[in-house]
């Protein structure tokens, strides 16, 4: 895999990130108006920003 597949994935990966957490504001938008809700949780990558995994493969390590 070449640096710019890497760098392309890597984007791909943030903006779908990005793409989850808008979608989660809007459900807890909408969820917020039902007096019944009391609080609202978020996991995974929604709740935390994605780290950059280290490589197993030197090839890729040279990437990292």
């Amino acid at each position: 895999m070449k640096r710019a597949q890497i760098e392309e994935q890597n984007r791909y990966l943030l903006r779908r990130q990005r793409e989850f957490r808008q979608a989660a504001d809007v459900v807890t938008q909408s969820w917020m108006a039902f007096p019944e809700i009391e609080a609202i949780a978020v996991i995974g990558s929604v709740a935390k920003s994605l780290w950059k995994e280290i490589p197993r493969f030197s090839e890729f390590r040279r990437a990292h």
